[in-house]
């Protein structure tokens, strides 16, 4: 069995494939036959690791209109730096089922 060391680093670059793949994490998981719970859990652990010390509100905020960008109807910033623009009204059921 992996040291806790090791096991951690292979996840590790596991998880940063992951993001580069543009693969839902269950489909990264199923093609490199990984067991999902085992992936979230060390993604957990990852996202723990690169999380600032100060706390980030979870969920959804109030957004406020740019002055600049005064086209933009809604963002959604991601923690992994993506960020996604609505020029147009959208749903609360369409936003729910790109999160998941």
């Amino acid at each position: 069995m992996e040291s806790n060391s090791s096991a951690r680093e292979s996840m590790f670059r596991f998880i940063k494939q992951w993001q580069t793949s543009g693969l839902s994490q269950l489909a990264f998981c199923k093609e490199n036959n990984i067991r999902y719970h085992l992936f979230h859990y060390w993604y957990r652990r990852f996202r723990d690791a690169k999380e600032p010390a100060v706390a980030v509100p979870k969920g959804f905020i109030r957004l406020k209109p740019s002055a600049r960008e005064t086209t933009v109807f809604a963002e959604l910033d991601f923690p992994n730096g993506n960020r996604i623009s609505f020029h147009e009204p959208v749903s609360v059921d369409y936003l729910k089922a790109l999160i998941r």
